[in-house]
């Protein structure tokens, strides 16, 4: 079984950033290619970690 690993950062302000930076299109077009990537590889199982998102944000504003 082959293995891929998939990491990007994340952050409220990737998807409406004040003012707009100069690269955000060229973020936004990696960010594309991570998710094609992954669409094909097809995942059986996946991991997610993110141990800080469960001590420093409510549990009712983390989403599933």
């Amino acid at each position: 079984m082959p293995f891929q690993l998939i990491c990007v950062s994340h952050g409220p302000a990737l998807t409406q950033p004040h003012p707009v930076p100069s690269q955000h299109d060229e973020i936004g077009a990696v960010y594309a290619r991570r998710a094609e990537a992954l669409k094909k590889f097809d995942p059986e199982l996946i991991f997610m970690f993110g141990p800080d998102h469960f001590t420093n944000i409510h549990l009712c504003a983390v989403p599933p």
